[in-house]
């Protein structure tokens, strides 16, 4: 049966370990020891960096579906990546990895008998209203089993949920094996540094502070002064000469 749903186990790209509000900021030490290297002065804060986020988001949540796929192999029989799915504010929920899914509902009704008592806990816990928030599922195992015709037609909340319950028995640490995995083959946040060259090769304004780029009409704009050494971009030239 083909759900679409959102995967559990994931956190977001907002202050988690996936990117906070540092993770720029926290490659600079790299790349200025590569500038220290190349005789160029260090840069002083990340604006210079050129990241491209939206690619970098695509790219672990599609590979972050083939892992979680692996993981719960037993209960998915294919699963497909659709979209990252991000809110326009972080106030009351973060990005979801969206997909469609195809479940083995045999094995997940096997599941669910022989894990009954902690499923009917779990959506004690899950699924509960009280003040500041309202369930749209019920926390009753017998509506559940009857809505659902036992498992077997279930909506997209429906399958996120039961996913995510087995996952915590099955796989509690499933998104810092994630995490360790993609960071460790290809996702790391410098890989998607649009100007990675410039920032550890080229200088940088000596009284802006702006990034010069290899293009030849970037080159045209800065010189260069030997007492005291400076560079100097084109606009800041302008200034000085007005």
């Amino acid at each position: 049966m083909k759900i679409e749903t959102w995967l559990p186990c994931f956190s977001g790209f907002y202050e988690s370990i996936w990117s906070n509000s540092d993770t720029l900021y926290n490659e600079l030490d790299s790349i200025n020891e590569d500038r220290f290297d190349n005789k160029l002065k260090p840069l002083k804060d990340d604006d210079s960096i050129e990241y491209d986020y939206r690619t970098r988001e695509n790219d672990i949540g599609k590979r972050f579906t083939q892992l979680f796929a692996e993981e719960l192999s037993d209960y998915i029989k294919d699963i497909k990546f659709l979209r990252i799915n991000s809110p326009k504010a972080y106030n009351f929920s973060t990005d979801q990895i969206e997909v469609e899914v195809d479940l083995d509902i045999n094995k997940i009704q096997e599941y669910i008998k022989a894990h009954r008592e902690q499923f009917v806990k779990y959506l004690k816990d899950t699924c509960t209203s009280y003040d500041g928030f309202w369930s749209y599922y019920s926390n009753s195992i017998d509506e559940w089993e009857s809505k659902t015709n036992y498992y077997s037609s279930l909506d997209g909340g429906e399958a996120h949920i039961i996913l995510k319950f087995i996952a915590r028995i099955e796989a509690p640490q499933f998104e810092i094996f994630a995490y360790e995995e993609l960071m460790g083959n290809g996702c790391d946040v410098y890989n998607y540094f649009k100007n990675w060259d410039e920032l550890r090769h080229c200088p940088v304004c000596d009284n802006c502070g702006k990034l010069f780029s290899f293009t030849d009409e970037d080159r045209k704009k800065y010189k260069q002064f030997d007492n005291p050494p400076a560079v100097v971009c084109y606009d800041c030239q302008q200034k000085e000469g007005e």
